[in-house]
């Protein structure tokens, strides 16, 4: 959106940057040092669900952006891996459902579909 004061999104990761204004994609007219630290996310779900059921996931973390959800996951797995994941777009906390397959997982807290802030082991049980 135009006007001022801008809203940028800013960098995934952190370090120092320096914000431009940019007249016709060519002229820089004004120029800012920025440092930009490291988003942090929380978890907070129960240790062990049954498989295919819905948990609740409280959680913690920076404003919303676009490839912003909480996951489940494999042990290990690329960060855009996932069986199941909600966008956290409306806040804490969130629902999830879990994968129909017993093991162990891990939820995720995911920023901008590729990076994980957070991680908290769950262990997904049987049903007899």
């Amino acid at each position: 959106k135009y006007g001022s004061p801008a809203q940028i999104r800013m960098p995934l990761d952190a370090g120092d940057y320096e914000l431009r204004f940019v007249i016709g994609n060519k002229k820089i007219i004004a120029r800012q040092s920025i440092n930009i630290t490291a988003a942090k996310a929380t978890l907070e779900a129960v240790s062990s669900a049954a498989v295919n059921s819905t948990i609740t996931v409280a959680f913690t973390g920076p404003p919303y952006g676009p490839g912003d959800y909480i996951s489940i996951a494999e042990i290990g797995a690329q960060p855009t891996a996932h069986s199941k994941y909600t966008r956290v777009k409306s806040g804490s906390p969130v629902e999830l459902r879990l994968p129909q397959q017993a093991g162990e997982y891990e939820l995720r807290y995911v920023q901008g579909n590729k990076k994980i802030l957070a991680l908290q082991p769950i262990r997904i049980t049987a049903v007899p």
